[in-house]
């Protein structure tokens, strides 16, 4: 089935989002050449979350950074936490970006509300650094994670606007969610799990936690590379 026109839709809207109506001015605004410096501080740390991936499937799993900007971010943060060699990462733009195609060996030039060209079931991890926040569809978006998923696959978005319908529709399909309100950052972080009954895993609670706990000697970490 075609559905190049309603991808075409979509790419549009969240276009003209970023772009043009900019209807969150009162939520500061991560650049598109951000750091990992940014990526730990905003998602509470990844190492537990990243490692749980590998756990998932130890042969390089694939991890994709949707709406990755220029990539800078999460190229410093696999570097940071040592993992640069042990999973493939992805990074995803709706626009060409001269600087991402440098940056990163794998990119998709497609949206989260259909993910073209990533396979199904064959997603480890998945973050989104406030860009799944800006979707034309958030039920289309959900979908189109839930497609890409690994069984017991991890995301970890950010929002900055209601998002009821993304959470609805992942509830609806099993998955294990943790939300969580930064009153700093005025985001809220969204770290789920989809479903995987013949394994035990760690709970979405359990990895959230585990992250924000050791987040600040990764940023210490980061630093001592200077």
């Amino acid at each position: 089935m075609d559905n190049s026109g309603e991808r075409s839709q979509a790419a549009a809207k969240i276009i003209h989002y970023r772009t043009e109506l900019h209807p969150y001015q009162d939520v500061p605004r991560v650049e598109e050449n951000r750091d990992g410096q940014t990526y730990l501080k905003v998602f509470h740390g990844l190492q537990h979350f990243l490692k749980e991936a590998i756990a998932l499937q130890p042969e390089k799993p694939l991890v994709i950074d949707v709406g990755t900007g220029q990539g800078k971010g999460i190229s410093q943060v696999l570097d940071m936490l040592g993992l640069t060699d042990k999973v493939t990462l992805i990074g995803t733009s709706l626009r060409y970006n001269e600087t991402l195609m440098k940056q990163l060996a794998n990119v998709r030039l497609t949206g989260v509300e259909t993910l073209r060209g990533i396979q199904d079931s064959s997603v480890a991890a998945m973050l989104g650094l406030n860009s799944v926040a800006h979707s034309g569809s958030l039920t289309l978006a959900a979908r189109s994670i839930d497609r890409v998923l690994k069984p017991g696959g991890l995301f970890k978005m950010t929002f900055v606007k209601e998002f009821s319908d993304f959470v609805d529709y992942l509830k609806s399909m099993g998955y294990d969610l943790q939300e969580v309100a930064d009153t700093n950052t005025r985001l809220t972080i969204l770290l789920g799990r989809k479903p995987f009954p013949e394994k035990k895993m760690k709970s979405a609670r359990v990895l959230f936690l585990k992250d924000h706990d050791s987040m600040y000697k990764q940023l210490a970490m980061g630093l001592d590379k200077k």
